[in-house]
């Protein structure tokens, strides 16, 4: 069969079941949006659905001027199988992104054109047919099963390659991918960082979600400007000396990384000449200083560690930060955590989630309290919309108070003007 066979998700009868239109195929996102919440997980109308097999598309269908495919699944139109589609046929691009595809076939017709793959949220098992590709630039094959990417040496011009979400043990297939830039191998089973060495170009590298206990093999990544280790099972920073000048941004949040974790001197305290974010969220740092060199540094976010006191803030002061995360430390339980913040870093333009000056967890400079209260903050100084909020919680304020009063009034005893009874 050429072409592509689809089925029918919905709860229909088989003489119900049509087929899908040109205009579906040619304007895939119209009124189909995504849950991106819930990619991957089952529709409340597939539970129970019925699934038919329908031929949907011949090779007759297309323009053989396109150059570009793409069919966005939905609950109730999933490819299951690509069809041999022939000459004149020759996509460079195609798309079928999140459908119940199993296999990777019917695709050698297009060796000669093909340089961006999507099949994203899919059901595939494997790689293959990659030795078809040679011109391939991009590949997406993320939100499947598979388990071995050594095929991916095929591709020898790839320059993005992402396989999150996938059964991967170990990275394979990477030794001659020099022209690669950007790797995601996020959300699989890695231990470790060895694969990746040769990748002499690459300048983004996400890794998290694995399993892996340490940096390493950074060697000869010397233009990697974001990496990307979050989620792991790390509890030391270091091998980042020959990142010292190309490293922009770090994310290792959710860590097991503490204070003798940052000591290493190949770790955060390199003299980072471009590092501009750092982000150490969920681990159990309680000194800053590790970071006060960092003077190229706008972003720190440092949230739910064990910073205790202020004065470790004061550490950071010669970073002049933009932004800096430290919600869920022992200091943001201060009632004027926000306003001493602003104090020891007047750079700042946001704290935690919320921009400086504006409403949230307590205004710098008074405003709202940690509690949502009023705080000594003039009228004549708020915008319009903070004296709406702060006529609605003197409001609210009042409410409650009146509710309050309310409640304590029918508790007490019904007073009366009469004596005491008398004896019996």
């Amino acid at each position: 069969m050429s072409g592509f066979q689809f089925i029918e998700t919905k709860k229909v009868a088989a003489s119900d079941v049509g087929t899908l239109t040109m205009e579906d195929l040619r304007d895939p996102t119209s009124n189909l949006p995504l849950d991106w919440t819930r990619i991957g997980q089952e529709c409340e109308d597939e539970k129970d659905a019925v699934r038919l097999p329908i031929d949907v598309v011949e090779e007759d269908a297309f323009d053989p001027t396109d150059d570009h495919l793409a069919i966005i699944g939905t609950s109730g139109k999933k490819v299951t199988k690509i069809g041999g589609l022939g000459a004149p046929l020759k996509f460079k691009i195609i798309c079928l992104r999140s459908h119940l595809i199993e296999k990777m076939e019917g695709l050698e017709g297009h060796s000669e054109t093909l340089e961006e793959l999507e099949l994203y949220d899919n059901q595939v098992g494997a790689l293959e047919q990659l030795e078809h590709m040679p011109k391939l630039t991009n590949l997406d094959i993320s939100f499947n099963a598979i388990r071995n990417m050594a095929s991916v040496s095929n591709c020898k011009l790839l320059t993005t390659l992402y396989i999150a979400n996938n059964k991967l043990t170990s990275i394979e297939g990477l030794e001659e991918l020099t022209q690669l830039k950007t790797l995601d191998v996020g959300a699989n089973r890695l231990r470790s960082m060895k694969g990746i060495g040769g990748l002499v170009n690459l300048e983004h590298l996400w890794m998290g979600k694995n399993k892996i206990t340490e940096i390493s093999d950074l060697q000869n990544l010397k233009k990697l400007r974001r990496l990307d280790i979050q989620s792991n099972r790390l509890t030391k920073v270091e091998n980042l000396e020959n990142q010292i000048d190309c490293l922009e941004e770090l994310y290792l949040a959710s860590n097991g990384i503490d204070d003798e974790g940052l000591a290493p001197e190949t770790g955060v305290l390199l003299n980072f000449q471009k590092l501009n974010v750092l982000d150490f969220s969920k681990n159990q740092i309680a000194k800053l200083s590790h970071f006060s060199h960092l003077t190229s540094l706008d972003e720190l976010w440092i949230a739910e560690n064990d910073v205790s006191f202020f004065s470790e803030v004061e550490a950071l002061t010669p970073n002049n930060l933009d932004c800096v995360y430290l919600e869920h430390n022992p200091i943001a339980k201060d009632h004027d955590y926000r306003k001493k913040l602003k104090n020891l870093l007047p750079s700042l333009t946001q704290i935690d989630a919320n921009a400086v000056g504006q409403e949230g967890r307590g205004m710098v400079g008074g405003g709202f309290s940690n509690n949502g209260s009023v705080a000594g903050y003039g009228m004549a100084a708020m915008t319009d919309e903070q004296r709406v909020k702060v006529m609605r919680i003197l409001q609210q304020q009042a409410l409650q108070k009146a509710k309050v009063e309310a409640e304590k009034n029918s508790t007490k005893p019904a007073a009366t003007t009469m004596g005491p009874a008398p004896p019996p």
